[in-house]
């Protein structure tokens, strides 16, 4: 009896950790290092641009920094309230995007998670960057930077395989050297509460042959 309840245990666990994994894409912490720039003031981005046929939504939380910001006036379909957790999604509108100004300290840090609904024609694209307010020059490396547009990171969800560029995949990531992403799988915290309810039942099996 005490075995069958365990691999029950075992086999709920993993059951969850693959219906959450499948449920929504990974939730991603980014740091982006600023010391170089400490005191400068900047605006930084964030940007969903994409043709809506099947809608991507981008969903940030945690925005932090040890300098000063002020959230200002979002354009486009963008939800929620800094510094809570808003939204960006191309449902309707082919730009959307929310600044912030800041007065940068050693570090900016957010979570983000994508929705991946792969669309055919143009792509959806999720970025963020850095920029000097008066000159809208980039700040920091570029991942692209023929266009100059201070772009720190790029998600961009591809459509079919007939439109992806050569060698890319549906979902393609770029980052700059400065940008530290690090994905963070939502599932975890309910893998460890299975695998901890396993560890229970052996430790009780345990104290019972002991006594």
């Amino acid at each position: 009896m005490q075995k069958t309840f365990q691999a029950a245990a075992a086999a709920v666990s993993i059951s969850l950790l693959c219906a959450a994994h499948s449920a929504q894409a990974a939730t991603k912490t980014v740091t982006i290092d600023t010391s170089s720039l400490a005191g400068t003031n900047a605006d930084f981005f964030w940007d969903v641009i994409g043709n809506g046929v099947l809608p991507n939504t981008v969903t940030i939380s945690g925005f932090a920094t040890d300098g000063s910001w002020t959230a200002l006036p979002p354009t486009g379909n963008v939800t929620g309230s800094l510094p809570g957790t808003i939204a960006l999604s191309d449902a309707g509108n082919f730009f959307n995007e929310q600044l912030i100004n800041v007065t940068l300290g050693n570090f900016l840090t957010f979570k983000f998670v994508p929705t991946l609904n792969v669309t055919v024609g143009t792509p959806t694209g999720f970025s963020f960057g850095l920029f000097d307010p008066t000159t809208f020059d980039p700040y920091l490396a570029d991942i692209d930077p023929a266009n100059n547009q201070g772009v720190l990171y790029l998600l961009s969800i591809y459509g079919s395989p007939s439109t992806e560029p050569s060698g890319k995949s549906s979902v393609a990531e770029l980052f700059s050297s400065a940008v530290t992403v690090t994905p963070l799988p939502a599932a975890l915290p309910l893998f460890a509460t299975g695998l901890g309810a396993v560890g229970l039942l052996s430790w009780r099996k345990k104290r019972k042959v002991a006594a």
